[in-house]
């Protein structure tokens, strides 16, 4: 009975064990008596427990689609069951060696015993049970798919029982589930790339409506909140698609000839030594104090190295002191020309409508004076040589008057079929 015992323990059918939720063995098993069958019933308690842990984590681990799910999964059937395991291993190495803490008198081993040694293991399982179905509901429990962050933050909470050994057991699966997501987390950052498996899982998603820009090379982020552990915040989560963002585009649009000297440097602007180590410091459970100061340290040293080489500060400066004269009135003689030659177009259009009778039909006067893209082109031409023309032969060449023909740029931009306005767009 003992050797049942301890194959039932292990996961393997017995008589002795095989009854369904909630019901007793004294229907299945005559010949115990009635203070075996209660002290046999917390043993069939684990018996049940142990196989639907079994099964329900191998299905877990082999088809959920959350990464952390199948981490924390893959965590209990190895680690905690694990444990369990090797416990009933201990018991039965023990009693063959005929251990005095479990065989007594003539060799017998008495029941309670081996009830009393595993005895702190039913409310453990119990405990994981409540965990497998938190992540993978069973038949009559709609709860949904289970998110990767929504099981973190459910351990969070489960690990302030105040059960010490539950608290230990829900440290251990939180760090299964959180180095998951810091894997994740890290193809994001490191590499600007959402993870190969279980991306719909990340609270980083590509944006559907860049679907072109996807085929060009680049492609844009937008943050699901839903997705989100608490220990990510807001803050947090802007910074990490800034560099996200940033090194997905720095390797999507930067021009690099081949060879491994340019693949050396993409490597260089985009990997930084500094990025893992960050990572890497941090520990389980992650704070949102930690990941907030290590995510800022990466944002800064993308800053210092991949974007200050691909956006020079002289030349920031250069640009934003040039939009500063041109469209900030610092040279207003750029305004007033613009605006002197468009009154002067728009005259020269009213005169020519009268003489045709346009003004009675207000249809045809509507079309008759829709600004065109030829003529704003042509009054920013008029423009740029007037402004050329007020210079003298003696005055020194202007350098920023020769960038700004050159970035800036009128186009029109209709919101509707009727409706049409300027706008200034620096290229």
């Amino acid at each position: 009975m003992l050797h049942e015992i301890l194959l039932a323990l292990s996961g393997h059918s017995s008589p002795l064990f095989d009854q369904e939720e909630g019901s007793s063995s004294k229907d299945g098993v005559p010949f115990l008596s009635p203070a075996e069958h209660a002290l046999l019933q917390p043993i069939a308690e684990l018996c049940r427990l142990h196989t639907l842990l079994r099964k329900h984590t191998l299905q877990i681990s082999s088809s959920h689609p959350s990464t952390i799910c199948r981490a924390v999964s893959t965590n209990i059937s190895t680690d905690q069951l694990g444990k369990f395991q090797k416990q009933i291993l201990e018991v039965e190495t023990a009693v063959l060696a005929n251990d005095a803490r479990y065989v007594g008198g003539h060799g017998i081993v008495p029941l309670s015993t081996i009830r009393s040694e595993f005895l702190p293991w039913v409310g453990r399982l119990r405990w994981l049970w409540q965990i497998v179905r938190f992540m993978s509901p069973i038949s009559g429990e709609e709860k949904g798919i289970c998110t990767g962050a929504s099981l973190i933050d459910h351990l969070r909470n489960e690990s302030h029982t105040g059960y010490l050994d539950l608290e230990g057991m829900a440290l251990q699966l939180i760090n299964a589930g959180e180095t998951a997501f810091m894997r994740q987390l890290s193809m994001f950052v490191l590499y600007g790339q959402l993870p190969s498996f279980g991306r719909e899982d990340f609270f980083i998603q590509e944006d559907p409506s860049t679907v072109d820009e996807k085929r060009k090379g680049a492609a844009d982020f937008t943050i699901r909140a839903d997705l989100m552990p608490n220990f990510v915040s807001s803050s947090t989560a802007n910074s990490i698609l800034f560099v996200g963002k940033s090194l997905n585009h720095i390797r999507a649009q930067g021009k690099f000839s081949a060879g491994d000297e340019s693949i050396a440097s993409l490597s260089k602007l985009t990997l930084h030594g500094n990025y893992l180590d960050h990572l890497s410091a941090l520990s389980s459970p992650i704070t949102p104090v930690g990941l907030s100061g290590a995510i800022s340290k990466i944002r800064v040293c993308l800053s210092q190295t991949a974007l200050s080489q691909l956006l020079p500060l002289p030349k920031i400066v250069e640009i934003l002191s040039l939009l500063h004269d041109f469209l900030l009135l610092g040279r207003g003689e750029f305004a007033m020309g613009l605006v002197t030659f468009a009154d002067n177009l728009s005259r020269g259009r009213h005169r020519r409508a009268d003489p045709l009778g346009l003004g009675k039909d207000s249809t045809n006067l509507l079309e008759n004076l829709t600004v065109k893209e030829g003529e704003v082109t042509a009054v920013l031409s008029q423009t740029w040589s007037e402004l050329y023309s007020l210079q003298n032969e003696e005055d020194p060449v202007d350098d920023e008057l020769d960038l700004a023909r050159e970035i800036l740029h009128l186009s029109i931009k209709g919101k509707s079929g009727t409706k049409r306005a300027f706008a200034k767009e620096a290229a």
